[in-house]
This record gives structure tokens, sequence and C-alpha cells, in this order.
């Protein structure tokens, strides 16, 4: 799997819900296992943007408290990878943004 695939991935809503019915489940009953915590903090960093957020903060949570290190590795990989689509949208924000200071530049230097 290339590094574009991965980035590209989204997740189904019907998917989405499922992992959300269950973390929200074990929420009323007390604390949520870690790996229903870790199934809807994944399926939220491929979701949207507020989402992201959201699964970050989840997936953050896990690292912390987590004493197992193997497990730990995993939350530190999804945590890359919800990273990289948050640079992805700074990149694109910024880009947009360097096109239009060229673009002021270039009608401000035309009226002289």
């Amino acid at each position: 799997m290339d590094v574009e695939s991965i980035l590209d991935e989204r997740v189904d809503q019907y998917d989405l819900e499922r992992f959300r019915e269950a973390y929200e489940t074990q929420c009323r009953r007390g604390s949520p296992s870690a790996i229903v915590t870790f199934n809807y903090g994944t399926a939220l960093i491929r979701s949207t943007k507020q989402d992201v957020i959201e699964g970050v903060n989840l997936l953050e949570k896990l690292l912390r408290e987590e004493p197992d290190d193997i497990n730990k590795r995993d939350y530190v990989y999804f945590l890359a990878i919800a990273n990289a689509h948050g640079l992805l949208g700074l990149a694109v924000i910024g880009g947009g943004a360097l096109v239009l200071t060229g673009l002021v530049a270039a009608l401000f230097s035309a009226r002289r």
C-alpha cells in the first residue's frame, strides 16, 4: 500500500456509525475499552476534518494511558496519518495563499 492510498482512504459512514455506537455504549456503562476506543479513533481520522480532530484526541489519550508499548506503536502510526491529513490541508491553504499573494502583487504592479 502506498502513501497516497493510505492518506486517501475514507471510512464508510455505516462503519463509522457502528464504531460510534459501540464507543458511546461503553462510555455510558463506564470507561470504554482500549480496542473500542482505538477502532472509533481510527475510523474518525478517516472521516471529516472535525472528526479527525476528535480521533486524534482519542488516540493521544490512548497513547498516554496505555501501558502496552506494542499498542502504542499502532497509536503513533495512526496519529502520523491524521497529522499528515492536517499537513496536506495546510499545504493546500498555503498554496492558495501564495497564489492569491502573487495575483495581488501582479495587479498592483500592473496599475503602476
